[in-house]
């Protein structure tokens, strides 16, 4: 698998082995994660605006500069996380999946709400400038239902509230992988260094593992994830 990291860092092509069929697009501070194979592929998250090209490199690269997903699927619509999300479904003529109870964010009916600004370290400061507004996509933009994901029926996604009021986590039982989003993380936000100079990387921690299973639901089937991505 190769991991196309953010232009002209160390992790841009580098090759590495997260999962079967896991594809991780670094951008900036933030991963997006090609999913499936040849047969059936879907996008999760699109990255900070302006990584649609490193995006469409890494798929180009998986599977061919023609294909397309079967979906696009957001664990929350936060900028950094969606910000590809209309101009690549538009292109592939794809829907948008989310939580029902983030929709009103991607559909223009609502805003998010603002951000704590008591708190301090590096991530807290700079979310003072991002943007809060919600968006109205232009592209089909439908809700997640049942509890498997559509195009990756081997995935399930998990309602984890609380970073937004409709974030979700896909999780897979056969190697007991999570996709977390925004509900967990595995760099240390407070530190600017960690800001400029890396991206988040999966963990393969057991104690951490189940942790991570704990904050997002998943620790109901009283198993260890095996590993967690962000």
């Amino acid at each position: 698998m190769r991991c196309y990291g953010v232009q002209g860092s160390e992790e841009e092509g580098l090759i590495v082995e997260h999962a079967p069929d896991v594809l991780r697009v670094a951008t900036a501070f933030v991963n997006a994660y090609i999913l499936g194979t040849a047969e059936g592929w879907i996008l999760v998250d699109t990255g900070l605006p302006g990584a649609a090209p490193l995006i469409r490199r890494g798929v180009a690269a998986r599977f061919g500069s023609s294909a397309r997903p079967l979906a696009i699927v957001l664990t929350h619509g936060h900028f950094d996380h969606a910000g590809n999300a209309d101009a690549l479904a538009l292109e592939w003529d794809v829907p948008i999946l989310a939580h029902p109870l983030e929709m009103p964010y991607l559909i223009g009916r609502s805003d998010y709400p603002p951000i704590d600004s008591t708190m301090g370290g590096a991530i807290a400061v700079m979310a003072r400038t991002f943007s809060r507004r919600g968006r109205k996509l232009a592209a089909q933009v439908l809700p997640l239902s049942g509890d498997t994901v559509p195009g990756a029926p081997e995935w399930r996604w998990i309602h984890t509230p609380g970073h937004t009021h409709g974030h979700v986590s896909l999780f897979r039982e056969s190697d007991r992988t999570l996709i977390a989003g925004d509900a967990l993380i595995t760099m240390d936000m407070d530190s600017w260094t960690e800001q400029v100079q890396r991206t988040p990387e999966p963990s393969l921690s057991p104690s951490a593992a189940e942790r991570a299973a704990a904050a997002s639901r998943s620790a109901a089937s009283r198993k260890p994830l095996r590993r967690w991505m962000t």
